[in-house]
């Protein structure tokens, strides 16, 4: 076709260069030369702080990845980041900026606030739209707007409309900067405005072929484009089979998709299927992190906000609801105890196995709820498979149940010298926990799922919790048929 043949996002000035970067180690996996190596780099950085250096200090860390840069910053005290922040925005606003991006949102929000109006204009406009939406909508309300107006209107319109889709969603995390041609352009065409245009967007992995109004048709590796003959139109070369997500997909079923199929990133098309984005595999990653991070602390009854803000009260504000559930299910056991007072004075030495019984159903449960709810977030469990798995769950434990239920009823036989009714009774009782621990502790995820609630949520402590009272009873009802009888 004649005239541009490429179609993307809105034009900006060239991106940064794109430097590959991995998360510095730390603590024991960290080499000693590594060690060395930062001790230096760490001790010369301070010394030109002490200076007032700056101009040194970019130069510095300009001779390092962005990603160990950032990782400089949990070395440093707060007023040396700051310092060594603002000489960074000041002197190279686009390294500034991939630095930025690097560190957790609360923490670039933190180093966004030292700087004037002009420097977080600079930052903000050379991060991608993705990652500056990101760092925008945990911001309050003024504070947003404040920022917003210091950007290019380009810049904030794309902004704003990557704010308008719902949190964790692929509108969410699109990048809106993208490399696309028409369905009618040839081979040398495509490569020629690659290598015009191709700087503008964060990584083309692939190239989208599109049609008149945007519609997604095919997609082409660069190996299939660079090995295609010069004069042969992308529609003959292109792969019609496009996995793609929609702007409303939740982020970690895109996550599964790229996993699933291998891609280096993902277009992202609205209800039309108009391409209107594409997710690179650096923000999957991203999303993996975030989505097993959150996973695992609302498994352990808490909240990540907890780790990002280091206020004592909020620690505990955010602690006492899931810490709530495990006091009245305690309260709940209480009672049940209570009840069976009469077992208990006829039979004191049961009260000393009342803690192993717990906790062993407990420990089970807590595994059989973590593997089930890692391997719905990965995909490696699908809702349609409840009862296998279950059954698979309930089979382990059942196993396990008879090898610990029988070697603690025969350490209390032999070690203790209590009665074969007693030490039948605890191993039983062992057994029954367990298995009612693999019951809930694999059903409750799987039904929260179907139910279209995040299993991590409802598990961990309210697991543990329900296990704890409902192996109380079973452990005194048996005691009252086997023991007192």
């Amino acid at each position: 076709m004649l005239g541009s043949p490429v179609i993307s996002g809105p034009e900006r000035r060239p991106a940064a260069e794109i430097f590959p970067s991995c998360p510095q180690p730390d603590g024991d996996s960290m080499s000693a030369h590594e060690a060395q190596t930062r001790s230096v780099l760490l001790e010369s950085l301070r010394r030109l702080l002490r200076r007032g250096a700056s101009g040194h200090v970019v130069n510095l860390l300009s001779k390092f990845r962005p990603a160990d840069v950032a990782a400089l910053f949990k070395d440093l005290n707060e007023r040396q980041r700051r310092e060594v922040f603002v000489a960074l925005a000041s002197r190279d606003p686009d390294r500034a900026a991939l630095v930025l991006r690097e560190l957790n949102v609360h923490a670039g929000l933190e180093l966004l606030d030292v700087l004037d109006k002009e420097q977080r204009a600079m930052v903000m406009g050379a991060l991608t739209p993705d990652d500056a939406a990101e760092l925008i909508s945990e911001m309050d309300e003024d504070g947003r707007q404040e920022l917003l107006e210091t950007l290019r209107s380009r810049e904030a319109r794309e902004i704003r409309h990557l704010l308008e889709y719902g949190e964790e969603t692929g509108g969410r995390i699109m990048n809106p900067e993208f490399f696309a041609v028409k369905e009618t352009v040839t081979a040398a065409e495509a490569i020629t405005a690659l290598q015009d245009r191709g700087a503008e967007v964060e990584v083309p992995f692939y190239i989208y072929v599109v049609d008149e109004r945007q519609h997604l048709l095919g997609v082409l590796s660069l190996r299939q484009l660079l090995l295609a003959r010069p004069g042969e139109q992308v529609s003959h070369t292109m792969t019609t089979d496009v996995v793609s997500s929609t702007t409303d997909m939740d982020q970690e079923e895109i996550a599964r998709l790229v996993a699933r199929y291998d891609l280096l990133a993902i277009p992202v098309v609205d209800g039309q299927h108009r391409l209107v984005g594409v997710i690179a595999i650096d923000d999957i990653i991203d999303v993996l992190k975030e989505e097993a991070t959150e996973d695992f602390y609302r498994l352990a009854g808490t909240s990540e906000d907890e780790r990002l803000h280091r206020s004592v009260f909020r620690a505990v504000r955010l602690r006492i609801p899931w810490l709530l559930a495990s006091l009245a299910g305690g309260l709940l056991a209480s009672q049940v105890i209570n009840h069976y007072q009469g077992v208990l004075t006829k039979v004191v030495i049961l009260a000393g196995f009342i803690p192993v019984i717990l906790g062993m159903g407990g420990n089970i449960g807590t595994q059989c709820s973590t593997i089930i709810v890692r391997g719905l977030a990965t995909g490696r469990i699908e809702i349609r498979e409840l009862w296998p798995v279950i059954f698979r769950e309930v089979r382990i434990a059942m196993i396990l149940g008879v090898i610990y239920g029988t070697l603690l009823g025969l350490g209390g036989l032999f070690l203790l010298e209590i009665s074969p009714s007693v030490a039948l009774l605890i191993g039983l009782s062992l057994l029954a926990s367990m298995l009612i621990a693999a019951l809930f502790g694999s059903a409750l995820p799987m039904l929260l799922s179907r139910m279209g609630v995040d299993p991590a949520v409802a598990t961990g402590p309210l697991i543990t919790t329900s296990v704890d009272v409902m192996a109380i009873a079973i452990f005194f009802q048996l005691a009252v048929l086997l023991v007192l009888d």
